[in-house]
């Protein structure tokens, strides 16, 4: 259990030093799209993550006191459910934050004037 918890925080800790590489002021817009790539993929990997954790805590088997006739397991898969929860969660603000990326491609291109713009009288 303890492996499985340090091997979900090493890969957590990998992809978001990953997606987070450049930190500039004033990105272009191939940049912020870039940026909006890499987060979506990310996004998509963590919560693919979390899901397979949370899909893993339902093997968790049942051990059943004698006397207390109560699942002694039931504490740690409650605690599994909830870590793939969380992971989940985290991948699904990657997900949304490659949204607001592309929001921010999308006005620096039209300030700088791509494509043909005419007045009409």
């Amino acid at each position: 259990m303890k492996k499985l918890i340090l091997i979900i925080a090493v890969l957590l800790i990998g992809l978001s030093g990953y997606s987070q590489t450049t930190v500039k002021l004033n990105l272009s817009a191939g940049d912020e799209l870039i940026l909006s790539t890499k987060n979506y993929y990310t996004g998509t990997i963590i919560t693919i993550i979390g899901g397979g954790v949370s899909i893993a805590a339902s093997f968790i088997q049942p051990e059943y006191h004698k006397f207390a006739g109560q699942d002694a397991n039931e504490d740690i898969r409650n605690l599994v459910y909830g870590i793939g929860g969380a992971v989940t969660l985290v991948g699904i603000g990657f997900i949304l934050e490659s949204k607001i990326h592309i929001k921010k491609a999308g006005l620096l291109l039209n300030e700088n004037g791509i494509g043909i713009a005419y007045k009409i009288k």
